[in-house]
């Protein structure tokens, strides 16, 4: 009898022994993270409170980026007013002069404009829907500009040289960085990978779950992923194919549940929190916008805080602005952020 007690006895403490210690394994694993060297920000050295004020009224449209040149800015509307993606809205005559790339399936037209860039006097704008990437030359329209086609989903596409252009994707893969031929849109190489992810995370799932979005400084020959699920910033030497990654002071730590299908998963509409929403760059700086709400909240996308960083991965300042907005654009010299807000239907700013 005793030793039948003893037996059940051992057999039942090892079944908790074994419980306990999947409980635990269960626990780690079921944060979304990089398990990579991570710096952790207690808090920015510097923190400041600024207004936006009204640039101008843009009615029934939405501004998502925009790019402010000598003569005026050029600004990507989401909504195609009038029928067009890029509106150019002149600071000598105050007001709109000049529309580009169309809403539609045609050549040099766009259905879905997923992503923008603007670099010397061009403009790369990236269908997600059509695949395509169409580069506009502003100065030589008709001899400079070109579109192709694409063989992959991509999330984001900016300029990097002559030759190729730099993308994050929205395939299934453990790349970062795609290299994308500029006249035949073929993958020429890859950088970075993503090697140390939670166990139970198939490789399918990282462009859902670490999505990001993508920056690019060629002055530096640096790129940077800002985390949508991870309030992580990770800033990656092009040069070395190494990478710096800076945790907010939020400290936000997803947990993944077990979905319908047994696979890992964010509890979207549900506690999930939003982390970076938008970046913007300039040369010297980073400008990353941030959230922190839960998925289910309202408007979750929206945020009313800025956190400033050099491209060393340096917190500079955090900026507490007056509204929530969904997007940022700076200008080349530092000293202003632009913005949309969609209940006013203004282009606002901010002077740093």
């Amino acid at each position: 009898m005793d030793s039948t007690y003893k037996a059940s006895k051992m057999k039942y403490l090892g079944i908790i022994f074994i419980l306990l210690f999947v409980g635990c394994t269960n626990s780690e694993e079921s944060i979304l993270s990089l398990k990579e060297d991570i710096t952790f920000i207690k808090k920015f050295p510097e923190e400041m409170s600024l207004d936006f004020k009204k640039l101008i009224d843009y009615p029934n449209g939405t501004i998502l980026k925009l790019s402010e040149s000598d003569t005026g800015f050029y600004m990507l509307d989401i909504k195609a007013k009038n029928n067009h993606i890029i509106h150019f809205y002149s600071k000598k005559e105050n007001d709109f002069k000049k529309e580009l790339i169309r809403k539609g399936n045609g050549p040099f037209e766009s259905f879905a404009p997923y992503s923008i860039d603007f670099r010397m006097k061009k403009i790369l704008l990236s269908d997600f829907e059509m695949r395509k990437i169409i580069e506009i030359d502003l100065e030589n329209f008709e001899a400079n500009s070109s579109e192709i086609k694409l063989e992959n989903y991509y999330n984001e596409v900016k300029f990097y040289n002559d030759s190729t252009y730099i993308a994050t994707s929205s395939s299934s893969s453990k790349e970062k960085f795609y290299f994308i031929n500029k006249k035949n849109g073929r993958i020429e190489y890859t950088k970075g990978e993503f090697q140390n992810i939670p166990r139970g995370i198939d490789i399918s799932q990282i462009p859902d779950l670490f999505q990001s979005i993508l920056g690019v400084n060629l002055k530096r020959n640096k790129a940077l992923n800002a985390y949508r699920w991870m309030d992580i910033i990770e800033i990656f030497d092009l040069n070395t194919n190494k990478s710096k990654f800076i945790k907010s002071p939020k400290n936000i730590e997803n947990k993944l549940i077990t979905g319908i299908n047994g696979e890992l998963a964010l509890e979207r509409g549900g506690a999930a929190r939003e982390c970076f929403v938008d970046v913007t760059y300039s040369d010297n700086y980073i400008y990353a916008l941030f959230s922190g709400n839960e998925d289910k909240t309202q408007g979750a996308y929206l945020s009313d805080i800025i956190y400033m960083f050099d491209w060393n991965g340096i917190p500079i300042k955090q900026i507490n602005i007056d509204r929530k907005i969904m997007s940022i654009s700076v200008n080349t010299d530092d000293k202003r952020i632009y913005s949309f807000d969609i209940d006013t239907g203004e282009v606002i700013y901010i002077t740093l």
